[in-house]
């Protein structure tokens, strides 16, 4: 009774140490051990080769390994090819040296590396840089990343690729793309782990390859874009629920966001597909054969490192990067951060504030029923109560992008095939849908705003005042340009009717001047009718004078008015015999120029060519002379 109840125990116990030992197998990832496991059959088949003495009889490495030996082997897979002139990449040998490492401690026998090694591995790094100085190797390690445009250029092709998988290839390039992850930790999603809050749908990663204890579980905000569709996570996220969700339900799937066994793998097999080779270097911007599933990863660390809002400690967060035992003790993450980074990544312009800071298509009230969500989504009430709250915003996103998914997908695209489609609900809704920039009266507030960006808001809105003051300023201004230039021949209508001389319309002044000097002489005349004659006055008969015989004088226009005198006339100085002569007998002076208009109009003379008053005396004298002698020759011919 007593062997039974010792052999009972020992059962216990060997099945308590196989527990222990398999949860202590789960701190390395599944992946790193397939990967350890593939190099270990390089080092056993080197081994029957060179040193079949180190192999036991079931093919498995007899330790420890001396440390000549494992020189050997390192320095046999340098390179490539046989002709030695492609080396291999530095993490590639650390990757055979960590691998029997991983042996080591699987065997439970401690490895002692040794000088040598180490001074290897060291050479080693600095033997691949001068390979890449001398273009013998890539100027990167590993694939490449990718830019944000290359990132567009991709998810429009996975969109118009015809194939039944063409919305699990869409959404898992953009979640790898946004999560900043790994693959491994995209194709491990779970709906239980997705819900929304605000403005974005949150995903929990509980935990990654660099926190596989889960002591730095986070939160990772997704937004939408619904400026850039072809790479909206939300877009993303709609296509592949609703799409997949008469394919199989959720109670099929279990709460797993990927079908299939090893979604990594068969997003790595399309990355690697001829289809998407064949796309032009040109196109890409690189070749397609350096882009990898870790490609977004560090494309989308690089594209957001770009903004000088964003800090390194953010990054590092965001990527699930180690930071030390110092940060990582004292620093944490926090949700506003992480906001700003995941409207970065979502493709949201940083630098226009209104769009940075758009809320996602929604309605303002439950669009749909229980029982017409489950018309739609097979299994409803199955998916997570988080998960749930997402398809309100998942399908008002389909809504609002109902013509873009039209004229961008395949028209073998599952989406045309779904329920959710072909049900008319889709047209029905899609006048409800709401989408705003900033804030939105049903509540839902922008967040991931740095406090900067509350100023610039303000500053946007007083530019748009200002433009559109510019614009009706710019109109007010067209209508004014256009009446004024009416405005000269609307005055002389209204002068034309309302400016006339006993019906005679318009007058010059040379008509004026004459009709005034006509005037003038028949008040003359009526003068020297009414006078006695006294002898010194002509008989009213024989003095009248027509105006036919009347001298018109020439008058000049300059300064503004009428002048007697051209302008720069300059009265000459001399005495008043040579004034005589010219008048009488020159041509200096101008022909029709009255000296006693010359005296009346003394002021309008330059002040620096007056002439004294005795000079104008003389000139007086001389005008009375010249009446003096008409007169008499007048008197004498009678």
């Amino acid at each position: 009774m007593d062997s039974e109840s010792e052999s009972s125990d020992n059962e216990s116990l060997g099945d308590f140490q196989r527990q222990a030992r398999k949860i202590s197998a789960g701190r390395i990832a599944d992946s790193t051990k397939q990967n350890y496991a593939s190099k270990l059959r390089a080092w056993k088949k080197w081994m029957g080769s060179y040193k079949p003495e180190k192999l036991d009889e079931e093919g498995e490495l007899i330790l420890p390994i001396d440390h000549d030996t494992m020189l050997a082997f390192l320095g046999s897979i340098i390179y490539i090819d046989q002709a030695k002139t492609k080396m291999r990449a530095n993490s590639t040998i650390m990757g055979y040296y960590s691998a029997l490492k991983y042996y080591y401690s699987e065997k439970r026998v401690t490895f002692n590396s040794s000088v040598d090694l180490k001074n290897f591995l060291s050479g080693y790094q600095k033997e691949t840089a001068r390979a890449r100085e001398n273009g013998e190797l890539p100027s990167f390690e590993g694939k490449q990343f990718i830019s944000l445009s290359t990132y567009r250029k991709i998810a429009n092709f996975a969109l118009k690729r015809n194939g039944s998988d063409s919305n699990f290839t869409h959404l898992y390039l953009v979640l790898c793309w946004n999560l900043m992850g790994r693959s491994n930790t995209t194709a491990h999603l779970n709906m239980s782990n997705i819900k929304w809050e605000n403005d974005s749908f949150i995903i929990d990663i509980p935990r990654h390859k660099g926190d596989q204890t889960g002591e730095f579980a986070s939160s990772k905000h997704i937004f939408a874009n619904p400026f850039m569709p072809e790479i909206c996570p939300v877009l993303a996220l709609a296509l592949y629920t609703f799409s997949c969700s008469f394919i199989s339900s959720a109670e099929t799937r279990g709460s797993k966001l990927f079908d299939g066994s090893n979604p990594e793998a068969a997003f790595n097999r399309w990355l690697h597909s001829k289809p998407l080779r064949d796309i032009p270097e040109e196109d890409l911007g690189m070749k397609p054969e350096n882009i990898g599933s870790h490609s977004f990863r560090k494309g989308a660390a690089t594209h957001v490192s770009s903004f000088d809002v964003v800090t390194e400690t953010n990054v590092n967060f965001r990527a699930g990067w180690n930071q030390g035992r110092v940060r990582s003790r004292y620093i944490f993450g926090t949700p506003g951060a992480d906001q700003l980074i995941g409207r970065i990544l979502a493709g949201l312009n940083i630098h226009d504030c209104l769009e940075f800071l758009c809320i996602p298509p929604h309605f303002h009230d439950n669009a749909l029923d229980c029982s017409e969500w489950q018309q739609i989504v097979m299994d409803f009430q199955g998916y997570p109560v988080g998960f749930k709250r997402c398809l309100h915003y998942l399908l008002a996103t389909l809504c609002y992008h109902q013509e873009w998914i039209q004229e961008s997908c395949h028209p073998r695209h599952p989406i045309f095939n779904s329920r959710a489609w072909n049900s008319g609900i889709i047209v029905r809704l899609k006048e409800f849908v709401i989408i705003e920039r900033k804030n939105c009266s049903c509540g839902i507030l922008a967040t991931g705003v740095p406090t900067l960006w509350a100023a610039i808001g303000i500053f946007d809105k007083i530019d748009l005042k200002l433009t559109q003051t510019n614009s009706a300023v710019k109109e007010y201004h067209d209508e004014i340009k256009a009446v004024t230039s009416l405005l000269p021949g609307k005055v002389c209508e209204i002068l034309q009717e309302n400016y006339s001389i006993q019906g005679i319309a318009p007058i010059t002044v040379l008509q004026m001047k004459n009709v005034m000097r006509e005037q003038a002489n028949m008040l003359l005349d009526e003068i020297r009718r009414n006078t006695p004659n006294h002898g010194s006055m002509p008989a009213q008969e024989e003095n009248t004078t027509s105006l036919e015989n009347t001298t018109i004088y020439p008058m000049w226009t300059w300064g503004g008015r009428f002048h007697f005198v051209p302008e720069g006339f300059i009265f000459p100085y001399c005495t008043t015999k040579a004034l005589w002569d010219y008048w009488f007998f020159g041509t200096e002076l101008p022909q029709k120029i009255l000296i006693n208009e010359i005296i009346e109009c003394r002021r309008e003379l330059e002040e620096e060519h007056r002439i004294r008053t005795s000079r104008f005396s003389q000139l007086q004298w001389i005008s009375i002379f010249n009446e003096a002698t008409k007169y008499r020759l007048t008197s004498s011919n009678k």
